[in-house]
């Protein structure tokens, strides 16, 4: 009889989660052999001689050049950013729907700089690095913690006040801190995706888990006892620390945990999305006879094409450097005994001593010649034709001399990863808009490095945009002198500034401003000076100060003038003696010096 699943509306069993992972791993078989070539040639693992040229050639030493970790390692550092930039659009033109989305803004962007110093691995770092070393990348997030925000700590018996007090003030600071979301980038063979859509409705993570850690997600399924779940405890026996292989399914209805083909639990998804997100390079392309999706032809990565030319210049490099360990210690032949000439040396003699019939010889250097180095040469260009240019790394090209070369070949080899940042840009927007999804689920407000987000701030629309820019510091310190420049000439306004120069909390700055202005009125200021100094009770000597200042001080200036408490005239100058027709100029500066 064949097996039957209602899709919609059944829980998913074990018969269904173990159809799911075996289809989704025949998809993904031959991409996951080809990972793992590739994962030879980045840690420069890869055999350069066959079984059979080894046997035929003796004993051959191998050289790894660093140029295969070096081309995605330079590329990542170089090309992709890693800090994003959130941006919100309001839902309206009105002040209250701008404000809301500038709040918005910030707190995101602290989510997900909070969310990779969580991980072991920069985040987004890595997503860039599956992205250029095997085409393709995944990013599991946003996951919730378990457990929820921190309970008010009870008092245990026998336990002292300060002991009791230190457990308070560590759940006051776990509590306003809380920060639920993680964001992590698993290795891409480890979750398994449908490859022909962009957001799809099922998928499989593959880890091996502690049992111990198994068994704590099975109690505590038991312990929520969720409507419609399906919960089987688990033991970790006497090896708590025995690895266990486990399939963790999701759906948009469903999430399941098999551990060791036995189902543990089945709950809802209440969050109502899929916490993996995907995304393939763009370096590959399908071939025209394929009937289906051939997932290795579209999972290419920066150093898939040049397999072959990494191997043949790591041949050259050890073929050259073991001419030369030749050249620099050639094979000796003795007629006579070898032995005692070899104690001699040993001993450290500095004269050997040879018998009447003993002779010594060297064997001749191989020759070095130099089409073995522009064979080599061949080979490199070949390398960087496939990749991208050396200006990228840092390096300046041979015949380059000019700034503007210089620049045309940057900007060439630059859009080489123009759809590889885009991509990135992609997974980063699905992770946030699923990170207000939650937040607004959650039901209450968050705070995260100082950034405040209540539910009301989101009103059931989750768009944003996120982007990860690579900023020249000295072009953009240019753009803001040339934006400034605009604003104080009245040719541009203060709102495209701060849009230009992706200020995240314009709403904020605005408001910033109007304090700035409203402080500089004299009116204000005074007001401002009366009311701190009743704050603080020193109305008394405020009083007295403004006194002195409106006292004279007896004295006069040569120009006959009263002088201020301070010695000096007033501001003013003589209006007697400016205004003399023809008088000229005074013989000194206002107030006689």
């Amino acid at each position: 009889m064949p097996y039957e699943y209602d899709y919609d509306e059944e829980r998913p069993d074990a018969q269904y989660i173990e159809t799911c992972v075996a289809h989704l791993e025949d998809i993904w078989q031959e991409t996951h052999r080809n990972w793992e070539r590739v994962d030879l040639y980045y840690h420069r693992e890869v055999a350069l001689w066959s079984d059979d040229e080894r046997d035929a050639r003796g004993d051959m030493p191998e050289y790894h050049p660093a140029r295969a970790t070096a081309t995605i390692d330079h590329a990542v550092d170089s090309q992709l950013a890693y800090e994003p930039r959130v941006e919100r659009f309001p839902t309206s033109s009105t002040e209250k729907d701008k404000r809301d989305a500038d709040h918005v803004e910030p707190f995101v962007q602290a989510v997900f700089q909070e969310a990779a110093l969580l991980e072991p691995v920069l985040t987004w770092k890595q997503v860039g690095k599956h992205l250029l070393m095997y085409g393709y990348s995944v990013v599991e997030g946003p996951v919730l913690a378990t457990g929820g925000r921190p309970d008010k700590p009870k008092r245990k018996r026998s336990e002292s006040d300060e002991a009791f007090e230190h457990r308070m003030t560590l759940w006051q600071n776990a509590y306003k801190t809380w920060m639920p979301f993680r964001i992590r980038a698993p290795h891409p063979a480890h979750v398994l995706l449908e490859p022909t859509n962009k957001r799809p409705r099922e998928g499989v993570k593959v880890v091996d888990r502690y049992a111990i850690d198994v068994e704590r997600l099975s109690k505590e399924r038991m312990k929520r006892k969720q409507k419609d779940a399906f919960v089987k405890e688990f033991e970790a026996d006497d090896d708590p620390y025995r690895l266990v292989h486990c399939y963790e399914y999701w759906s948009y209805e469903w999430h399941a945990l098999m551990a060791d083909n036995d189902l543990i639990f089945v709950e809802p998804n209440t969050w109502g999305y899929l916490p993996f997100k995907h995304a393939f390079a763009g370096f590959g392309q399908l071939r025209t006879n394929s009937r289906s999706v051939e997932v290795k032809y579209l999972a290419v990565g920066l150093i898939d094409p040049i397999m072959d030319s990494l191997k043949l210049q790591a041949q050259a490099l050890s073929g050259i450097h073991n001419t030369l360990i030749d050249a620099s210690f050639p094979d000796r032949y003795v007629r006579g005994n070898a032995e005692d000439i070899r104690n001699q040396k040993a001993r450290g003699a500095r004269y050997i001593q040879l018998g009447p019939n003993d002779a010594v010889d060297f064997e001749a250097p191989p020759a070095i010649t130099r089409w073995m180095f522009e064979a080599e040469k061949l080979v490199d260009f070949d390398i960087e034709y496939g990749t991208f240019s050396r200006n990228l790394a840092g390096l300046r090209q041979i015949g380059t001399y000019t700034v503007g070369q210089t620049a045309i070949q940057m900007n060439a080899a630059e859009k080489k990863f123009i759809a590889t940042g885009q991509q990135m840009e992609h997974l980063a927007t699905a992770v946030g808009q699923d990170i207000l999804r939650c937040v607004e689920l959650l039901d209450e407000p968050l705070t995260v490095r100082g950034h405040t987000i209540r539910p009301s701030d989101i009103s059931h629309d989750y768009s944003l945009e996120v982007k990860f820019e690579i900023i020249d510091p000295v072009l953009e310190l240019q753009r803001r002198q040339v934006l400034a420049g605009e604003v104080q000439s009245g040719l541009a306004s203060r709102t495209k500034f701060w849009r230009e120069t992706k200020e995240p909390n314009a709403s904020e700055e605005k408001l910033n401003i109007l304090y700035d202005e409203l402080f500089r009125d004299p009116t204000i200021r005074q007001a401002f000076v009366q009311e701190m100094a009743r704050k603080f009770g020193l109305i008394p000597l405020l009083e007295q100060a403004q006194k002195q200042r409106q006292e004279p001080s007896g004295l006069v200036s040569p120009n006959g003038e009263p002088l201020g408490p301070s010695g000096l005239t007033p501001s003013v100058p003589n209006p007697t003696l400016r205004s003399q027709p023809g008088a000229g100029a005074p013989p000194s500066d206002v107030g006689g010096y």
